[in-house]
């Protein structure tokens, strides 16, 4: 892959990185979360961080059934 392309891949990622969908009173916009106030982007981390506990505590209570099979 050539310098050019790498970087352009590179700029795409946190391009992509810096967009995110925020959910306000059952409406969704796509916004840029650096543009987001102290709140909006406290708020928005927090939903992450459940998001990702939810999937590996389901992950972990699958593996806990496989071992106990």
């Amino acid at each position: 892959m050539s310098s050019r392309a790498e970087d352009d891949e590179e700029a795409l990622k946190w391009a992509t990185i810096r967009r995110g969908i925020l959910s306000e009173q059952g409406q969704s916009r796509e916004v840029d979360v650096t543009d987001l106030g102290l709140v909006e982007k406290r708020n928005f981390l927090e939903r992450l961080v459940k998001i990702a506990e939810g999937d590996n505590e389901k992950f972990l209570l699958k593996l806990k059934q496989r071992i106990d099979r």
